[in-house]
């Protein structure tokens, strides 16, 4: 049975379980007996907004142990210790305290893009689904076990499943059914990959895991007669890989972008990436760390060696094929897709200064994205249409909405001083210091690449002429998303600082 200090240290996914299962109560007993339809003035929005809200504030405070010790001194010295929960299936560490305030803050923003849309008889399901996705990725960043991080995923994985169909248009409807059928494919492919890793070790701890891996000699020993397992880590790296849409697992990730509601688009590539990215680096840094190998050029060996490959496959690949893209959401999802390639290096690397790199990235990529998928939002609704060249001349139908792409774009290709600038600098210093030279290398050549496509949007923009003169302008929800955003990303950029002081103790955590 759980104590009180357990319950105490899980209450923000206890209130985010009971949040949804709340708004399915009001939606279900409540909204949908109301006639008149007065009922639907989306105040069931507004509702989940602020709770949300509420619950980021109140999570960020939950981590201050300062508050902990005024608020609950007996259980102080308990909740203190006791950073492994139940039998070390969940844990509530630095990381996970930094990541839940990121996804609800996250899930907040997509809110205020969703609130404008017409959900019609399916609201509370929106929002209730939105929640429990929340929930699950909060439970993806503190999982110590296999199975944990198995059902976590998939309580993340079903519910984006069924946002990706919430326009019920034929393109949208073709993006959820693919979304599933590609992430029910890739949950097989690790799930399999678990069980032979279970079956060898015969434990799902990802601890114990890598007491395993110690007692039978790293590398070397399961090289020699532990090529089950190795086989396991095989799977789990195709698995995860199709969860985090690297090349060539990411034929899902375009389509899915361009036929989803453009809120859900930004939640998949956001939120739904960064929780995947603290599973992967929990799993093989923590319970897989002895197995890593050698990253370093020619001698590639052990899982960070296919990771390495992967990553400059993944960035290359992506970055070639977002160059011919004329649908800007389509765009975006190649620039997702790359993005991942370069985070991959801060799982690989095994060094303090990685983690932290790839956390740093992690917040600056999500804030960015975020408030690009706004923008889009913003001039798709007036233009009707997501191609580039209905972007044309932006500037000069409202500069507001010009100058926040383009910072935001900015961002998104590394040009200082902007957050993405710090998150590529200190990713790639983390891989020089790490002697990864060669992989440091082929990233800033991409960077190069990728900011080609990313000027055709801001050329777009900025130097051709509007197909009509018709002002360009912007909900207020819309607006507060992308004003918030944007002054976050500048913010982030100026004061790195900011940011890293949240994220020294967190990198130190799976070294």
């Amino acid at each position: 049975m759980a104590s009180a200090a357990e319950l105490l240290l899980i209450l923000p996914e206890i209130i985010l379980a009971l949040l949804g299962l709340v708004i399915l109560a009001v939606d279900l007993f409540y909204l949908r007996r109301r006639a008149d339809g007065a009922a639907r003035s989306g105040w069931l929005g507004y509702f989940t907004l602020i709770s949300l809200v509420l619950v980021s504030v109140a999570s960020y405070l939950w981590g201050r142990e300062s508050i902990l010790k005024d608020s609950f001194p007996r259980l102080f010295a308990e909740l203190s210790l006791r950073r492994t929960l139940f039998g070390g299936a969940f844990q509530v560490d630095e990381i996970t305290l930094f990541f839940r305030v990121i996804f609800l803050l996250v899930a907040a923003l997509v809110l205020l893009l969703s609130l404008d849309r017409k959900w019609g008889e399916h609201e509370g399901e929106y929002y209730a689904l939105l929640v429990f996705s929340v929930l699950g990725m909060n439970l993806m960043t503190g999982a110590g076990e296999l199975i944990t991080i198995y059902i976590a995923l998939e309580l993340t994985s079903i519910s984006l499943y069924l946002l990706a169909a919430f326009d019920f248009r034929r393109r949208s409807v073709e993006a959820s059914l693919k979304y599933f059928l590609f992430g029910a494919f890739s949950s097989a492919i690790l799930l399999y990959g678990l069980s032979l890793v279970y079956g060898f070790t015969g434990t799902t701890n990802l601890q114990d895991i890598a007491n395993f891996v110690f007692e039978y000699g790293g590398l070397p020993g399961l090289v020699q007669t532990g090529q089950g397992l190795l086989l396991g880590i095989a799977f789990m790296v195709a698995g995860f890989g199709f969860k985090l849409a690297l090349v060539p697992f990411h034929a899902w990730a375009p389509d899915v972008y361009e036929g989803a509601p453009t809120p859900i688009a930004a939640f998949i590539s956001t939120g739904s990436k960064a929780a995947s990215f603290v599973v992967v680096l929990r799993v093989f840094q923590v319970g897989m760390r002895l197995a890593a190998g050698n990253a370093e050029w020619g001698t590639w060996s052990g899982w960070s060696g296919l990771l390495a490959l992967l990553a400059v496959v993944t960035f290359t690949g992506a970055n070639l094929m977002a160059l011919p893209q004329r649908n800007i959401k389509r765009l975006l999802a190649y620039s997702s897709i790359a993005h991942a390639g370069y985070m991959l290096i801060g799982v690989l690397l095994g060094t303090a200064g990685g983690s932290e790199a790839l956390f740093y990235y992690l917040f600056a990529y999500v804030l960015t994205n975020v408030g690009a998928f706004a923008a889009v939002i913003a001039v798709s609704r007036v233009v009707g249409g997501e191609e580039i060249e209905r972007f044309a001349g932006l500037s000069k139908r409202s500069l507001p909405l010009a100058g926040a792409l383009t910072v935001l774009f900015f961002s998104l290709a590394g040009v200082p001083p902007l957050a993405g600038f710090f998150a590529k600098f200190w990713l790639f210093k983390a891989t020089f210091d790490g002697g990864l030279v060669w992989l440091a290398v082929v990233g800033l050549v991409n960077t190069i690449i990728a900011f080609y496509y990313y000027l055709r949007v801001l050329k777009a923009v900025w130097f051709e002429q509007p197909v009509e003169d018709t002002p360009v302008k912007t909900s207020d929800a819309v607006s507060v998303a992308l004003l918030a955003t944007t002054l976050l990303v500048i913010l982030a950029g100026i004061l790195p600082q900011w940011v890293l002081s949240n994220l020294e103790s967190s990198g130190h955590v799976m070294t």
